[in-house]
């Protein structure tokens, strides 16, 4: 009876030892994850900025043009017609560029793969600032 006892005892000391370490490596997995998640975060916060600024720049952009469409439209000059059409199609690359720079951020892709992004969506800002300016 005292064998019986005793293992008895072993065995439920094993199970609460063995629930506890459990408990302990889901502990130790969640606090990886939201740490991780938060260093992706910070490490993206330049990022973040850059993105911001571009989608002010491109706001004002679009604004720029907006006040010109009414020219464009009443003009009987097909050059700027043309110049027009190119600096609406310039305008709506930099946005799909800028679009493109925000997914890669939210997909957590790598940094360097997103500097490149925020890089094409700069130089398609420009160009499109460039169109503008022509009018």
């Amino acid at each position: 009876m005292s064998l019986f006892k005793s293992t008895s005892m072993l065995i439920s000391i094993l199970g609460i030892f063995m629930i506890i370490t459990t408990l302990g490596v889901v502990a130790y997995i969640g606090i990886c994850i939201v740490s991780d998640g938060i260093s992706s975060n910070i490490e993206h916060g330049g990022q973040y900025d850059k993105l911001s600024s571009l989608k002010a720049n491109y706001t004002t952009l679009k604004n720029l043009l907006d006040d010109k469409k009414e020219r464009a439209y009443t003009s009987t000059d097909g050059s700027l017609n043309i110049n027009y059409l190119n600096a609406v199609s310039a305008v709506n690359v930099a946005n799909s560029s800028i679009d493109n720079a925000d997914s890669a951020i939210y997909a957590n892709k790598p940094a360097s793969e997103i500097d490149d992004q925020i890089k094409n969506a700069e130089d398609k800002i420009n160009i499109a600032y460039n169109f503008v300016n022509k009018l």
